[in-house]
């Protein structure tokens, strides 16, 4: 606790003069769930070694209330934006196949098949996909690094994910995301129009 308490405050105290940890002893405990907080600091509190538990008390509730709807809100706008997002693949994809609706007539007219004609369109939508979320990466890295930097020169004692290892998994959550939105799009599209074409 006082190596702790010595990095997190590195920038705010100085520790040349304290020689040795005053701090108490004391044991942190992780928790999976933060619903099962107050049971477990009763449950620690019975124990006669224990002097004392901090948890925080309603600030828990507080905190876990507020992920709830962070966690609705976020789901809720990831809904929103993957629609808006299949939507304008869908358009845009659509009125390049009406651009080049002379072509696909003549391919049509020497034989192509449906599947001939629609792969490179769904190929772009993957493309448009791919590098739509690669952009949204970049933009999430940067932003996030900022706001942590500037967050934690403000509030020393807020924990805050500094190491951006965990982007690895955004970058291929996303592009796999993006991608697929792009496959679908561009199916679709290309799809109705070659039905609307054909009728």
């Amino acid at each position: 606790g006082w190596k702790a308490f010595q990095r997190d405050f590195a920038n705010v105290l100085p520790f040349s003069d304290v020689q040795e940890n005053p701090l108490p002893d004391s044991f942190r405990v992780s928790v999976y769930q933060i619903s099962v907080i107050p049971q477990l600091a009763e449950l620690l509190q019975a124990y006669p070694e224990v002097d004392r538990v901090v948890y925080g008390g309603d600030l828990v509730n507080r905190v876990r209330s507020f992920a709830d709807t962070m966690r609705l809100v976020g789901f809720s706008m990831t809904g929103f934006l993957g629609l808006a997002t299949l939507f304008i693949v869908i358009n845009t994809i659509r009125l390049t196949v009406i651009a080049r609706s002379d072509e696909i007539e003549i391919m049509q007219l020497v034989g192509a098949t449906a599947s001939f004609i629609r792969w490179p369109f769904v190929f772009e939508g993957i493309l448009m996909g791919f590098f739509a979320s690669l952009a949204a990466v970049f933009t999430l890295f940067f932003s996030y690094r900022f706001m942590v930097s500037e967050i934690q020169s403000s509030f020393v004692f807020l924990p805050l994910l500094a190491k951006l290892g965990f982007f690895h998994w955004v970058w291929f959550v996303m592009g796999l995301s993006g991608m697929g939105l792009g496959l679908l799009g561009g199916y679709i599209s290309v799809t109705q129009t070659l039905k609307s074409n054909s009728n």
